[in-house]
């Protein structure tokens, strides 16, 4: 009985990683998600992946911070630079981590630059 009950939690949680690898993909695969608001129509936005690292499970935090798959990091330095918003902080990044660390705490209107450079690099 302990055989068989063993099978079925094995078989089990064989199918539930599957399913979760189904529905969410891999990591290179590009996503979409629609959002729709009342009446205002459906828009569609995609997800780029600009930073890849490892989380750090006792403080929250992501560690070993590269650029995401895709990311030009050169071109998007430099854009970071030129910009009247981002460059004065940005003068002395050359990583994706001196970028990551420059954006902790940053307001609104710092973030709102950044990810329209982003966008645009």
């Amino acid at each position: 009985m302990k055989k068989i009950l063993s099978l079925v939690l094995a078989l089990a949680m064989i199918l539930t990683l599957g399913a979760a690898f189904a529905e969410y993909g891999t990591a290179n695969q590009a996503h979409k998600i629609t959002i729709t608001s009342n009446g205002t129509g459906v828009h569609n936005y995609e997800a780029y992946q600009v930073f890849v690292g490892n989380l750090d499970a006792v403080e929250n935090k992501l560690t070993d911070i590269q650029w995401g798959s895709g990311v030009d990091g050169d071109a998007l330095l430099t854009a970071l630079k030129a910009d009247d918003t981002t460059g004065d902080a940005m003068k002395d990044a050359t990583s994706a981590a001196d970028v990551a660390k420059v954006l902790e705490g940053k307001q609104a209107a710092f973030v709102e630059a950044f990810a329209k450079l982003v966008g645009i690099t």
